[in-house]
């Protein structure tokens, strides 16, 4: 298969599908973004996301602003979402 072919291949498969996460995939190898992990709807999530997002967090823990949980209250959150006690 040569590139023509391989490209209108792809581009066939691309038209066709729906899938948000997957074309949000495809986006971000075109884009030679690196991706570190992913949401859990599939959303890729690249390196320099993920460095502002931790960024934002610090500075939200170094004026105060982050809202933090112990351990304890995210156990109990969850025990009390599931009712599991």
């Amino acid at each position: 298969m040569n590139t023509a072919e391989k490209q209108n291949r792809l581009a066939k498969i691309i038209l066709e599908t729906n899938d948000e996460s997957i074309l949000n995939q495809i986006e971000t190898i075109l884009n030679n973004t690196e991706i570190i992990g992913y949401e859990y709807d599939g959303t890729p999530i690249t390196k320099e996301k993920y460095i502002r997002e931790m960024d934002e967090l610090n500075a939200e823990i170094d004026n105060g602003t982050a809202q933090l949980f112990t351990t304890d209250e995210v156990l109990k959150e969850i025990k009390n979402a599931y009712r599991l006690e």
